[in-house]
């Protein structure tokens, strides 16, 4: 008997193409498949940061706060590090809000160590000023009508004799009135972090309503000792202006105890308050420390008992090894990986730190990823250098290459074309 399809070749025809079709569709649909699979973006290698750890105790420092004062320790880098007392009341700064000012004003006036930058005609109202804080018995240095002083000696002036009346017209030439500098102020204080920090009615320190506590303090001292041109004035013994002539530095501590810096504060409110800065040489490092005192009886007693504070502080400070050569920082994993991959420290880094406390780690690492098969996923051969680990902050920081410990391989085609997600 003749089959179906001989009787029906026609039926037959169409058998077979519907089978083709289907053939068809299933190759489309393989070649789709591996297309996504070789084409599809493949995520970034997982990084696993490994935080090293001191092998030293850590303790608590035990220093001579000077009595009835709030005070901080802290150095250029690391800011505050330890406080006479764990909740710090705002007090009257006094002169040290000076440094406000200057760095407000170079904050729209910028100047590089060697400029004088714009020259400011004083004026009537400009002895007006200084007729007022003399009547009230504030710093000043003598100012005339007509006389001409550029931006880089009117921060002298204001910032060695502490002159009160400078100040008040350095921020009025700046931002046309001291309410609208005093706006200028407390945003450059806001961007600098200083939270328990208020600009008050003055750009001197003079009235009381300028506050603010040691720990804001040694914050603001690291952005003033960051700025070249300021730490260079703090640090200078004298200075010479216009009309007044040769002014000297009312902190009388500069030079001794490695002391470069930075400004003192006195008032009947505020008493004296000290915020300094001294270099302390460790082995072949040197470290900057900042310490602030407020509310002691006289300016004088501030920066008396900086020298003693400054002596005891120091001994808390050890250089230690911090990351060691071949030490774990972070690993790479992938779902093509077996296990994930370590990257070691080149080298060994040391710091001085505070009381064993460990530094901030900062690691930065290649991106290696495998967009498509046209961009094949980097095979990364043992030895390579993949990042770099950064330790501590400010100029002891010291950074050392991560090198993969083993091969970081692509993935094959075999896992590719099996893992679709």
């Amino acid at each position: 008997m003749d089959s179906y399809y001989h009787r029906n070749p026609r039926h037959h025809i169409e058998h077979r193409r519907h089978h083709f079709y289907w053939w068809v569709l299933i190759v489309a649909a393989i070649l789709v498949y591996a297309g996504y699979c070789l084409f599809r973006p493949l995520p970034a290698l997982a990084v696993v940061e490994n935080q090293p750890s001191l092998t030293s105790h850590k303790t608590e420092a035990s220093l001579p706060w000077p009595s009835g004062t709030e005070s901080a320790i802290g150095t250029l880098g690391d800011g505050v590090l330890a406080t006479s007392s764990p909740v710090q009341k705002p007090l009257p700064t006094a002169s040290v809000a000076k440094l406000i000012t200057a760095l407000t004003i170079l904050n729209k006036f910028p100047l590089s160590v060697n400029q004088q930058g714009p020259i400011i005609t004083l004026t009537n109202a400009d002895v007006q000023i200084f007729d007022k804080y003399y009547a009230e018995g504030g710093s000043l240095v003598k100012v005339t009508p007509g006389e001409q002083i550029s931006e880089h000696q009117a921060l002298e002036a204001m910032l060695l004799p502490s002159a009160n009346n400078v100040a008040d017209s350095l921020a009025i030439w700046a931002f046309g009135s001291l309410a609208e500098y005093r706006q200028a102020a407390q945003n450059e204080v806001s961007l600098l972090g200083l939270k328990h920090t208020t600009v008050g009615i003055d750009a001197s320190g003079f009235d009381p309503s300028t506050t603010s506590t040691p720990s804001d303090l040694i914050q603001l001292g690291q952005a003033v000792m960051a700025n070249p041109l300021l730490a260079q004035i703090v640090s200078e013994q004298t200075a010479t202006v216009p009309v007044a002539g040769l002014v000297h530095n009312v902190n009388y501590t500069l030079g001794g105890d490695g002391m470069i810096g930075i400004k003192t504060g006195n008032s009947t409110q505020a008493g004296g308050n000290f915020l300094f800065a001294a270099n302390y040489k460790l082995g072949d490092r040197v470290v900057t420390v900042l310490g602030a005192i407020m509310h002691a009886p006289t300016v004088v007693d501030a920066m008396h008992d900086s020298i003693s504070l400054l002596d005891t502080a120091k001994p808390n400070f050890k250089v230690e090894p911090v990351v060691t050569s071949g030490q774990s920082i972070v690993s790479f994993s992938a779902p093509w990986l077996a296990s994930p991959v370590p990257a070691k420290a080149q080298y060994s880094l040391s710091l001085p730190v505070w009381q064993g406390q460990q530094p901030p780690q900062k690691v930065t690492t290649k991106t290696l990823s495998s967009p498509s098969v046209f961009h094949p996923a980097e095979t990364v051969a043992a030895g390579t250098k993949v990042g770099e680990v950064t330790v501590g902050r400010g100029p002891n920081s010291q950074t050392t290459t991560l090198i993969a410990s083993a091969p970081i391989p692509s993935p094959s085609l075999t896992w590719r074309l099996t893992h679709p997600f």
